[in-house]
């Protein structure tokens, strides 16, 4: 069990990694191309990219938290549903962004309403996450049940 964490962790960990060389990349490809859009791309993922990197730990902590047993996995939903309202937050800056050059109007009406959407993910995904971990544990027992 503990090397399976480690290799998880590691895994997270090459993952963050990842994420910081393609940055880095867009920002390289940025100064080769001089592109307002890829500017504005480029601008938004450096100012974002904590948060993208606090989606993932908070996905990471969930999905950590997932593989422990009950009861320690009833916490998988709170970094769940913290990590879903997050990365909905974000995309809808990123939709305001790519809005800015399609002007359909959506990014600005996704704005004004994005602390709720946000909210209602939060609230749905520790719903469900909820149920999950109940019905997980459910089925855990009546196969413990099956095997006496």
């Amino acid at each position: 069990m503990a090397r399976d964490i480690t290799r998880f962790i590691m895994s997270w960990i090459f993952g963050i990694l990842g994420i910081i060389l393609l940055v880095f990349i867009l920002n390289i490809l940025s100064f080769m191309i001089v592109n307002t859009f890829i500017s504005d791309i480029t601008s938004f993922v450096n100012n974002n990219l904590l948060i993208i990197i606090g989606i993932s730990f908070l996905f990471f902590l969930g999905s950590l938290f997932s593989h422990f047993g009950f009861p320690v996995n009833l916490a998988m939903p709170i970094f769940d549903g913290f990590g879903g309202a997050l990365f909905v937050f974000f995309i809808i800056k990123l939709i305001s962004l790519i809005d800015t050059y399609i002007l359909t109007g959506i990014g600005s009406l996704l704005s004004a309403y994005s602390r709720i959407i946000s909210i209602i993910v939060f609230f749905l995904i520790i719903i469900f996450g909820y149920l999950s971990v109940l019905q997980h544990e459910k089925r855990r027992s009546i196969i413990r049940k099956h095997r006496m």
